[in-house]
């Protein structure tokens, strides 16, 4: 006789549904908007390394993240894949011409971040792609569980 059934948590649930995510499954319309928003992210942090904002983030994490491993976007420079992904997460939001829908700014942290270890890691655009589809996945329930855009952004 078996005992009762746990029930899986919430987190669970989501862990489970990113192990499981295959680029296969992955719906042509949900890979479309993944690969407009890579796109769009990257664009906007070019045009955002241009500003004072995103030329002070440069200078002052080149001071502590040295590497070599990720690109700062529109640059010939490098950094540690932690570095380069606030650098360029900074630039792609310094102008306000990221991505803005159901999970906010969701693009200007988890593309970057996807972007810096894709490339540390050398991993192919099919699983960057899988990344992207999982990181806004996790955004949008979290800003679901916080109450949705409004109450969010209204607690600060």
């Amino acid at each position: 006789m078996r005992g009762p059934q746990k029930l899986k948590s919430s987190t669970e649930i989501l862990a489970e549904f990113i192990y499981q995510l295959k680029f296969e499954h992955i719906p042509s319309e949900v890979l479309a908007v993944a690969k407009n928003a890579l796109l769009d992210t990257v664009g906007a942090g070019i045009y955002g390394t241009q500003t004072e904002a995103g030329q002070a983030i440069i200078e002052g994490v080149m001071e502590f993240a040295r590497g070599n491993d990720a690109s700062i976007w529109g640059t010939n420079k490098t950094l540690s894949p932690t570095g380069a992904a606030l650098v360029n997460g900074t630039a792609a939001h310094a102008r306000e011409l990221d991505d803005f829908g159901g999970c906010g700014h969701s693009g200007a942290v988890i593309i970057p971040t996807v972007f810096a270890l894709a490339e540390s890691l050398q991993v192919t655009g099919e699983a960057m792609i899988i990344a992207i589809v999982a990181g806004y996945e996790v955004a949008a329930r979290i800003l679901a569980t916080a109450g949705g855009h409004g109450p969010h952004n209204d607690r600060g």
